[in-house]
C-alpha cells in the first residue's frame, strides 16, 4: 500500500513537472496551484477507475450532506 502511494506521489510530481514546462512564462502562482490541482485529479482518477470507478460525490453525495450544519 505504501509503494503505491509513493507511485502515486510521483505520478503527480511527475506530471505537473511536464505541465509547468508548458505554462507561459512568467507563470503565476495560481496558475501554478491550478496544474497541480489538475494534476492530482487526474492521477486519482487514474486510481479511482482501476479500483471499479466512481468518486466522492458518486459514492456519498456532495461534501455539504457530509458535514453537519453548524
Amino acid at each position: 500500500m505504501i509503494e503505491e502511494l509513493e507511485d502515486l506521489s510521483q505520478k503527480a510530481k511527475s506530471s505537473f513537472s511536464l505541465s509547468l514546462r508548458k505554462l507561459p512564462q512568467p507563470m503565476s502562482l495560481g496558475e501554478m496551484a491550478k496544474t497541480w490541482d489538475a494534476c492530482a485529479r487526474a492521477v486519482f482518477s487514474e486510481l479511482a477507475k482501476r479500483l471499479g470507478g466512481g468518486s466522492f460525490s458518486s459514492m456519498y453525495g456532495m461534501w455539504e450532506k457530509c458535514v453537519p450544519a453548524a
